[in-house]
Order: C-alpha cells, then sequence, then structure tokens
C-alpha cells in the first residue's frame, strides 16, 4: 500500500488566546496574504487515511518545500476559525 506525506504549516489570523504562536507570525502571515495566498487550492476540510505521514513545518520550512516539481498551485489551504492551514501532499518525502 502506498504511502502519501502531508506536509502543513498554520498561520493565525488572530493570536488571542493562541499559546506557543511563533514569533514571526505576523511576517510570514502578510507575506503569505500578498503573494502566496492567491495561488493556493483553498478546500473546506480534508481527511487523512491510515497511510498519510503528517509533518508539521514552520512557514519558512515550508515554503523551502515549494520548489521543483512544486509550486504553490500544488498547495491547499485550509480556512479554519483564525487561522490558515497550508498543506502539500507528496507520494514521497522531501
Amino acid at each position: 500500500m502506498a504511502s502519501n506525506y502531508l506536509y502543513k504549516t498554520v498561520l493565525y489570523t488572530n493570536t488571542d488566546g493562541v499559546i506557543g504562536v511563533p514569533a514571526s507570525n505576523s511576517t510570514d502571515l502578510t507575506d503569505y496574504e500578498n503573494n502566496r495566498q492567491a495561488d493556493t487550492i483553498k478546500v473546506d476540510n480534508y481527511d487523512l487515511a491510515e497511510t498519510t505521514f503528517t509533518i508539521d513545518k514552520s512557514y519558512s520550512d515550508f515554503s523551502n518545500l515549494i520548489s521543483t516539481p512544486f509550486d504553490w498551485t500544488d498547495v491547499r489551504e485550509v480556512t479554519g476559525i483564525n487561522r490558515y492551514e497550508l498543506l502539500l501532499i507528496t507520494t514521497s518525502p522531501l
């Protein structure tokens, strides 16, 4: 059975009540909204199969994954309450 790899980062649009927000969240959020968001695929929700490995990344590390053969049109955005979850799904580890 093939495995999938889900690389994920979270940006907070409102940090009230959020514990452990990265110091770079404001800068990262501005970069994403101004330079990357228009290119992403918007999705309402997602379910993970048991063969999917989830790897959490900082926004900086996640952005560094977005290079050939991937670009920002391969990234899915799930908008939650006061947050964006950004997802990159691959069939092999990066």
